[in-house]
């Protein structure tokens, strides 16, 4: 078997070496060493073999005699209790796994490849070389709901072993088993070239912006008279010259395609006050990174002479520039002809076009001929096995895991995405990629863009009532708050696009990423292992104000509201509505209630982000403290391995009490159906009648009830203003 030494570590150039020739080693070797795509430079007749199919070293139905054992012995479980179904042990040791997928099993090279992405970060020579003990890696079938359906899950619980850059020791990897008639008619019928930017992959990519563009009234709707400030000139294929312009020069509108990227942690070519003259003259090509150089190049070969990158049509170093341009950004993508995304690449150094090993995207069919047992296995019959092609290639992308990308996608009207495995295409209705060039199968459909309430396209045809945009609102934040932000003061400007489309059908206030008709509910969000920055960004009482993912209570469950809106305010910085702002408050009346944890009850858990304590309420009654359990959930919590508490009513340790301090809980709405309550976990600041927000809590009818009826005890400090009559306090959070 050919070997050599400083690839030793890498396993897919072993299993290439030990099962292919020369050319499937050198295009691999070309994949990870070329860092600026330059098909045209190689000899004609090397292309042609590059390009060409693999042989059929993996070939459909192959599966070792270990991966047939599941699907004609094993036991399956179903989708619904998958802990309930039997697992079974894989390959014994990361050997016999490669050895299996080496030797053309389908399933076991997707393992393999998995079991190396979990920490790409790691050392794997020591387990190339050595037999490292694998009983943790796991096989569950489980079977759909759709008949003949099934779910292929790995499991790894890696205790083990170590990995120096992650703490979760589990992980999951699950392929789809379908019969083959309902994917075979949207499958491919021509290999998939290794090069993303070859004729055949550029003439896809063209078809389907053509399709879009011809046939979809839904993708059509932007503002052919609005244009970005500045726009890079591509030039032409016969004048490859580039040259940044100001659009107020143009004598006529025209189309242009934008650039979504990650931009890294490398330094980038960009747009600067001393340079804007000369980019101006000419945009010097070699010495922009990869990723821009082939979006140039994707312009021109689409037709479309005009760009928009944010890094080179965005004056960096000018903070005035960057709040002008910033507060446009929704406007820049949405009236876009064609959003081109580098969706697999965490920054541009390798390129949005870099090679790919077509083996990785055959689709696998198994053929089960054995009549298995009831429970055991799969009916007999013709099956594809598939991974999340969609959620892989787009969903948990590097580029869809950032802030600022969220709006760019949810936004542009038609995006082709270079995925790391395929090209991707994603418009408002349709979906495709190269494996499947018509359209996605129905399994792997997305109604991400197709049912988004911000295309104004989508809101001309039917009528939107208030409570569905807030929900549609309430599901964006919780999407975006997923992704991460470098600066967090760009928390609501990376989002300010989405706003801005939004104010003109809900016609009322934003409030720090909140919106006026959805109070007093929408201030009852809640966060998954939240920190707050230190910089401020927002009143507490806004999602906003915490780094972490955001959630909102379904405002089925909660309608009716206990609190009255007095007034609020935001200050926004100059010429940002939608932006940065400077300071905010709401002013508000309802049932304040003042409580502390249990002096018995210290200990607490941090292995949940629902927490149920015990908690003492403070009465007017001459009865003992009324103690209830609450489900308590704070916005930010000490981790156990900081020591530190940041939330004010706890002690400096978690581990020291925290029973003698108090805080206040505000009933904010109930639902009338269930008579459960749900409000703020409040904390003051030293103001007369004023608070901040620390957390949200849940009550439960019969708690709730029993609370009611004792009247608050609380001290003239913790309010502005006492209603004698119903014991309501006005209170303002900051």
């Amino acid at each position: 078997m050919p070997r050599m030494k400083f690839w030793q570590s890498n396993k897919e150039f072993l299993l290439l070496a030990s099962t292919g020739g020369f050319f499937q080693m050198l295009r691999y070797c070309l994949n990870v060493a070329t860092e600026v795509l330059l098909p045209n430079g190689l000899p004609r007749f090397l292309r042609r073999r590059l390009s060409s199919p693999l042989p059929r070293v993996f070939g459909e139905a192959m599966l070792c005699s270990m991966c047939r054992k599941i699907f004609e012995v094993h036991r399956h479980g179903t989708v619904d209790d998958p802990w309930a179904s039997a697992s079974y042990r894989h390959q014994d040791d990361l050997t016999l796994l490669r050895r299996s997928a080496s030797s053309g099993c389908n399933i076991c090279l997707r393992l393999y490849e998995w079991v190396g992405s979990i920490e790409k970060g790691s050392d794997w020579s020591d387990f190339f070389q050595s037999r490292v003990p694998w009983s943790t890696i796991r096989s569950h079938l489980l079977k759909s709901d759709v008949d003949n359906h099934f779910e292929l899950v790995f499991t790894i619980f890696r205790w083990e072993f170590s990995f120096p850059n992650d703490d979760d020791a589990f992980h999951t990897l699950t392929l789809k088993i379908v019969p083959a008639a309902e994917i075979r008619d949207y499958k491919s019928p021509y290999p998939i070239d290794a090069n993303p930017i070859s004729d055949s992959s550029i003439d896809l990519a063209r078809f389907w912006v053509g399709n879009c563009n011809q046939s979809h009234p839904r993708c059509q709707n932007f503002d052919m008279k609005w244009q970005p400030t500045r726009l890079i000139n591509v030039g032409t294929a016969l004048a490859p010259v580039a040259h940044l312009i100001h659009t107020s020069e143009l004598t006529e509108v025209v189309k242009y395609v934008t650039l979504s990227h990650c931009w890294g942690k490398i330094p980038i070519f960009r747009l600067l006050k001393d340079n804007i003259e000369a980019l101006q003259i000419t945009l010097p090509i070699d010495r922009l990174p990869p990723t821009f150089q082939q979006a140039i190049k994707l312009a021109r070969v689409l037709g479309i002479s005009y760009l928009w990158i944010d890094s080179l049509c965005i004056i960096q170093d000018s903070d005035s520039d960057w709040a002008t341009e910033a507060a446009t950004m929704g406007e820049v993508y949405s009236n876009s002809y064609c959003n081109i995304a580098g969706t697999g690449f965490p920054d541009s150094r390798r390129g949005i076009a870099a090679l790919r090993i077509p083996h990785n995207l055959q689709l696998c069919e198994i053929q089960i001929t054995k009549q298995n047992k009831p429970g055991r296995g799969v009916p007999s019959g013709s099956y594809f096995c598939l991974d999340r092609v969609w959620e892989d290639g787009i969903v948990n992308a590097p580029l869809n895991r950032r802030a600022w990308v969220f709006q760019e996608r949810y936004l542009s009207p038609r995006i082709l995405h270079f995925g790391a495995r395929q090209l991707f295409w994603e418009c408002m209705e349709h979906e495709a990629c190269e494996m499947f060039p018509s359209a996605l199968p129905p399994i792997f459909t997305t109604s991400y863009k197709k049912t988004s309430p911000f295309r104004l396209s989508n809101l001309s045809s039917q009528p939107q009532n208030e409570i569905s945009l807030l929900k549609t609102w309430c599901d964006a934040v919780s999407m975006y708050t997923n992704g991460a932000i470098t600066k967090e003061g760009d928390k609501l400007v990376a989002l300010s696009g989405i706003a801005q489309s939004m104010d003109g059908l809900l016609r009322c206030e934003y409030l720090a990423g909140l919106w006026s008709t959805g109070f007093p509910s929408h201030l009852l969000w809640r966060t998954d292992e939240a920190t707050r920055p230190e910089s401020y960004i927002a009143p507490s009482w806004s999602w906003a104000s915490v780094k972490g993912h955001v959630s909102f209570i379904d405002p089925k469950k909660c309608m009716a509201a206990y609190v009255t809106v007095l007034q609020h305010e935001i200050i926004p910085n100059p010429g940002q509505k939608f932006g940065q702002i400077s300071s905010g408050y709401i002013r508000l009346r309802g049932p304040l209630t003042q409580a502390g944890f249990l002096e018995s009850e210290k200990k607490l858990n941090t292995y949940t982000r629902v927490r149920c304590y015990p908690v003492a309420f403070r009465t007017q009654t001459m009865e003992p403290e009324l103690a209830v359990k609450l489900l308590l959930d704070i916005d930010v919590f000490p981790k156990p391995e900081h020591g530190k508490g940041e939330i004010g009513f706890w002690h400096d340790s978690e581990r020291e009490a925290i029973g003698s301090r108090v805080f206040f809980l505000l009933s904010v709405a109930h639902n009338e159906r269930t008579g459960a309550v749900a409000g703020l976990i409040l904390q003051k600041t030293g103001v007369k009648g004023g608070f901040k927000r620390l957390g949200m809590f849940w009550i439960l009818e019969n708690y709730a009830s029993l609370i009611a009826r004792h009247r608050p005890a609380l001290d003239p400090d913790d309010y502005e203003v006492l209603d004698e009559e119903n014991g309501h306090s006005t209170l303002t959070i900051v």
